[in-house]
């Protein structure tokens, strides 16, 4: 409650804002008076502008005027003339008569002609006889400068009235000064009424103006209420008047206040007419100013009296109020203070918090609602008691019990806080995970009163922190566990975070290491990781974005990388997220798959070049040898050249076998086969190819099993290799053959997607030669490749090679450096060696072939080759029914078919393949037996260029011993 009220102090307030109130009615008359003077003075500002402006135009136009009477053409032609006769009455008489033509201001007095020496010559006015000093001298200054002036203000001597004179030269044809011609002007017309005209009215304003002499002021106009015979006087100046004029005399116009000519304190706009030695004052008297104002001090004068007398009387009001309201505030106190305590138990009541009071003991005064609901007790129950009989709180994962933190508040003070961990159990055992404060309650100069608890019900807060944790724990379970390389980093290349397996990809052992480096030192170049921030930068993310990276041990990989940029308001990138794929086997697969497909399509082009052209062979071979079985003599001319078409069809045969090898469409006829066995029944073959300077060592290895290949493939991959690797040796060395045993496993088989499980047996061929660089490795088993000089090899011989091993299902690696040598290992994979399979060999006497009678079916749509078939089969004894198409050859069938023992059919018809043709003769005669020909079979006949179970085949070009033995085996079979 305030203390009671004092008569002094009410007192003193009073008299304190009496004498603040007379403060600021003197200041407030002040600045009024400020702003009056303020006014006149932008007033006469304003009318010293205006009349400055006037009075320039008004001394403009005389001047433009007389100029332009000077310059009138008839002056020009009359002067002239009269000039040289001045005494010539007519001539005066007419240029008098055209002045009065012209049409003169109302304040022109007289105009003059006068001689360059100032002389007059005639006037409009009689009785001018003469010039005033000051005229001749500024019409000898004229005549000099050419220009058009005004004289100084004059006073005529017989009239004692002001005049001035605009006064131009007139020139004559060739621009020479003949005369000037002079408007007299009477100012008291014209220039005094506009300096003497006021635009408000005004007791003392006025304006005047007055002209600088070299130490005194000339008066050129009269004062407000003077005559105009007072002109051109001396007029003193005081010394700061003086100075403004100085001012305005170097440009400026100034604002005067002070004492004029007669004493009198006036404030005055000074300002010098433009092109004029004439000043212009425009002044109003001080008082005149104060004047306006004063009107403004009484009003003042009476606010501020009556201010005085309300903060007396009010004062006094006031003090009295306060005393009676003193007073009834006495009896209101209890009751407020109980109002206070009612308040204070609602809002406790009302707080979504449990909150205890507690005395300084820690017994319990209050609770409200929400403690009583998580406590289990009431409030009429627990008051008094100890607050821990009330609160019991435990450890949430020990289940110990926690202090409570009344005694912290003691040994520490101030707002104490229980741990995140805590759990309170009610009276009825039920848990609450609980968020806890303490703070204690100070009364008078900090002395302790009581404590309060607030404490709330954050179990659902708990549950779900717990749950984030577990998710964030899963999550960089997750991360650091990926097979993808994750990785957090700044803009600048600086590792926030990564998994271990993108620690791997570059070439860490530990996340540790590889945050001791920067992103930076992975790429190639700056130029590659600028590259990619500016697509991050554009894009906001990057996805499968290709590149290759650096490994810390310098080995390069290839990696897709996928990243999102994190970036704040203003557009910067902050941070970089992502993860990358080393795709470093993708790509060699991916390179391996694009060679495949290169191998396949000309392998295609190959197969079909070879159809036509074993077409051709087959002709060239069959005839040869027709004719070489009629000519027997040998030694002949015929014979030998016969012998040479032979030989050259046969090595283009060759070829033709060669490129189906390498395009893997050779028709072959695998065979269960011991691999050491064929090896070393081919050495002494070999050694012959190598010749003597070269040692061709045999290792037959340990091998636990067969392969199954065709016998001739593996003579061509012996005979290719060793053939590469003689001509790689300079002079004398040694070429190396070894067998051994492999195993792929599945580790084996991860690290080398290429390769699949199963046991292999291994063929190795080594050389001391040359040797080849990566460049020539990368490159050996492209078809037409070679390093051989021109003419010595096509390029096919290790082509064929890598079609053979791939028909088979081998793999074939190269290794090889220069000066060092070459080595090529092939896998074959191991099979189960069946003896069924293995037939025992049969001699044939390649002197008698094997002929027979039976009639046999030729079906070639080729006429050339089915032209000469027939006449080897005849030949043989065979009854022929030949025919180029299959429609004709089921006619053929449908008529002879008791009598038709085999059918020998092209592969490859028009209209429809040999293996349909079979299948179509076997309805009209079961028992006919079948021989393929062909040069390539589009797979018509086999599975990836295997032969089918039980079909006989014959490869075109064929020789005449080789189709007589073929069909006997397949008639006898």
């Amino acid at each position: 409650m305030n203390q009671k009220p004092s008569p002094w102090g009410w007192f003193l307030i009073a008299a304190l804002l009496s004498i603040v109130f007379i403060a600021g009615g003197y200041w407030y008359d002040q600045h009024q008076i400020k702003i009056v003077k303020k006014i006149r003075f932008n007033k006469l500002m304003a009318v010293g502008k205006l009349k400055s402006k006037q009075i320039a135009d008004w001394r403009n136009e005389y001047l433009a005027t007389v100029v332009t009477y000077a310059q009138n053409p008839l002056f020009i032609d009359a002067i002239p003339q009269f000039l040289r006769h001045p005494d010539n009455v007519n001539l005066k008489t007419k240029v008098r008569k055209e002045w009065e033509l012209l049409p003169l201001p109302d304040d022109c007095a007289n105009i003059i002609l006068a001689s360059p020496d100032g002389k007059v010559q005639l006037s409009l006015k009689f009785g001018k006889t003469s010039l005033t000093a000051y005229e001749k001298e500024t019409v000898r200054t004229i005549m000099v400068t050419g220009q058009a002036l005004f004289s100084k203000f004059f006073q005529l001597p017989y009239s004692k009235k002001p005049l001035v004179d605009a006064i131009a030269p007139m020139m004559d044809m060739k621009d020479r000064p003949l005369a000037a011609l002079i408007l007299q002007i009477d100012p008291r017309k014209e220039l005094y009424p506009l300096l003497q005209f006021w635009p408000t009215a005004s007791e003392s304003s006025e304006s005047y103006i007055f002209r600088r002499e070299d130490k005194h002021f000339t008066l050129l106009s009269p004062h407000r209420n003077e005559t105009p015979q007072n002109l051109l006087k001396i007029i003193s100046l005081s010394q700061p008047t003086i100075n403004k004029i100085g001012q305005v005399l170097k440009g400026q116009e100034s604002i005067f206040e002070g004492k004029d000519s007669r004493g009198v304190k006036v404030i005055a706009h000074i300002t010098a007419i433009k092109d004029t030695p004439w000043i212009l004052v425009t002044k109003v008297n001080r008082n005149e100013i104060l004047a306006d104002a004063r009107y403004y001090n009484y009003y003042i004068a009476i606010f501020v009296a009556l201010l005085i007398l309300i903060t007396v009387v009010g004062g006094g009001l006031i003090f009295r109020h306060r005393r009676a309201r003193w007073y009834k505030e006495l009896h209101k106190v209890e009751k407020e203070r109980n109002d206070l305590l009612e308040e204070f138990r609602i809002t406790l009541y009302s707080i979504g918090d449990g909150v205890i009071s507690m005395d300084e003991s820690g017994r319990i005064r209050h609770m409200n609602p929400v403690a009583e609901e998580l406590t289990g007790w009431k409030e009429a129950e627990a008051r008094g008691r100890p607050v821990h009989e009330i609160f019991h709180i435990i450890h949430e994962e020990t289940g110990e019990k926690v202090d409570l933190p009344i005694k912290r508040i003691l040994q520490e003070g101030g707002v104490v806080r229980l741990s995140a961990d805590t759990v309170l159990v009610s009276r009825e055992d039920a848990k609450y995970s609980i968020a806890d404060s303490a703070a204690p309650i100070n009364g008078h100069r900090g002395k302790l009163k009581g404590f309060v608890l607030v404490f709330s019900n954050v179990t659902k807060e708990r549950e779900a922190q717990r749950a984030l944790k577990i998710s964030e724990e899963r999550y960089r379970k997750l991360f650091m566990e990926d097979l993808t390389g994750d990785f957090v980093s700044a803009p600048d290349g600086t590792f926030l975070d990564c998994n271990p397996a993108f620690a791997k990809i570059l070439g860490f052992e530990f996340v540790e290491e590889l945050k001791r480096h920067k992103a930076t030192e992975f790429y190639p170049s700056a130029h590659i990781r600028e590259k990619f921030l500016n697509v991050l930068m554009k894009e906001k993310k990057v996805t499968n974005y290709e590149l290759e990276m650096k490994r810390i041990d310098g080995s390069t990989i290839n990696v897709l990388e996928n990243v999102t940029g994190k970036f704040d308001n203003r557009g910067n990138l902050v941070e970089i997220r992502g993860y990358l794929f080393d795709i470093t086997e993708h790509k060699k697969l991916e390179k391996q798959f694009l060679q495949a497909q290169k191998m396949e399509a000309i392998g295609r082009l190959a197969g079909g070049v070879a159809h036509d052209f074993n077409n051709m062979l087959a002709v060239i071979i069959g005839y040869s040898e027709i004719l070489l079985s009629r000519q027997t003599e040998e030694g002949t001319n015929l014979h030998n050249g016969l012998m040479q078409i032979k030989k050259a069809a046969d090595r283009s045969a060759d070829l033709t076998h060669q490129l189906l090898a390498f395009a893997r469409k050779q028709v072959i006829s695998p065979k269960i086969i011991d691999l050491n066995e064929t090896v070393g029944n081919m050495i002494k073959m070999l050694r012959r190819l190598v010749g003597e300077n070269i040692d061709l060592i045999w290792k037959p290895g340990t091998l636990h099993g067969n392969i199954k290949i065709d016998p001739a493939q593996m003579d061509q991959i012996l005979a290719n290799i060793v053939i590469n690797a003689r001509d790689a040796i300079d002079r004398a060395g040694k070429i190396v053959i070894e067998t051994n045993h492999a195993v792929f496993d599945e580790a084996y088989c991860i690290a080398h997607p290429w390769a699949r499980t199963g046991e292999y047996s291994v063929l190795s061929l080594s050389d001391n030669g040359c040797g080849m660089d990566e460049s020539t490795v990368a490159n050996i088993f492209e078809p037409f490749f070679t390093t051989k000089e021109k003419g010595k090899g096509t390029g096919l011989g290790l082509s064929t090679v890598y079609g053979i091993v791939k028909q088979n299902e081998g793999y074939i690696y190269v290794y090889s450096e220069p000066e060092h040598g070459t080595t090529f290992r092939i896998y074959f994979p191991m099979v189960t060696h069946d003896p069924s399979e293995k037939k025992a060999e049969t001699s044939k006497n390649e002197d008698s072939l094997p002929k027979g009678t039976e009639t046999i079916l030729l079906v070639e749509d080729e006429p050339q080759i089915l032209n000469m078939a027939d006449q080897i089969l005849e030949s043989l004894g065979y009854t022929l029914f030949k025919t180029t198409s299959p429609e004709e050859a089921l006619q053929i069938a449908k008529t002879h078919a008791d009598k038709l023992d085999a059918v020998i059919t092209d592969v490859i018809l028009p209209g429809m393949n040999g293996k349909a043709l079979l299948e179509r003769l076997y309805s009209i005669t079961p028992n006919i037996k079948c021989l393929y020909i062909s040069g390539y079979t589009a797979n018509a006949i086999l599975h990836q260029g295997i032969l089918d179970e039980g079909i006989n085949f014959l490869q075109k070009p064929f020789s005449l011993n080789d189709l007589a033995i073929k069909i006997r085996e397949v008639l006898d079979s």
